[in-house]
């Protein structure tokens, strides 16, 4: 399934870092939510780009934004990189790549988990997507670009943004 912008994101549910069950329809932020996938915690490009979103958290959280992250790491491998990194965010554990395969964050042939993130507003609406992001600096500037063109209180003024 390819997703569009403008197009419902699908609902999924994940376990996070202390074995609670995410549901995205459940944990939206109003606001909207940064969907966050990476490849793997504790990689170098992987940390750099978490930490790099976790110090910046005040520019999504200002705006009443929630960000989530999803690797295919175990639940324990998360929490553990939470921890080490201090990440004020949720890591959602996703082992079968399930999830990963419906947002499109997997190359060809499903070895490995892409650098993609979708802004999805609080209706449920994939309003933005950032792909094809090799590197970790360009992840968060993307995003925050997109979200500083936004009027939060206007869902008109988001479909314009893109």
């Amino acid at each position: 399934m390819s997703l569009k912008i403008n197009s419902k994101a699908p609902d999924f549910s994940l376990k996070d870092t202390e074995g609670n069950l995410f549901r995205l329809s459940k944990g939206l932020s109003p606001k909207g939510h940064l969907i966050l996938f990476y490849p793997k915690a504790f990689t170098p490009g992987c940390t750099k780009e978490v930490c790099k979103f976790s110090e910046d958290y005040g520019f999504f959280s200002s705006r009443g934004i929630g960000i989530t992250g999803i690797s295919h790491d175990s639940p324990e491998t998360l929490k553990s990189f939470k921890e080490r990194y201090h990440l004020p965010f949720a890591l959602l554990s996703d082992p079968g790549r399930v999830v990963c395969r419906q947002y499109n964050a997997v190359y060809p042939f499903g070895l490995l988990t892409k650098r993609i993130s979708y802004f999805i507003d609080g209706e449920g609406i994939i309003r933005h997507i950032s792909d094809n992001l090799m590197n970790p600096d360009v992840h968060l500037s993307q995003a925050m670009r997109f979200i500083e063109k936004l009027n939060l209180d206007s869902a008109e003024s988001a479909v314009k943004a893109n």
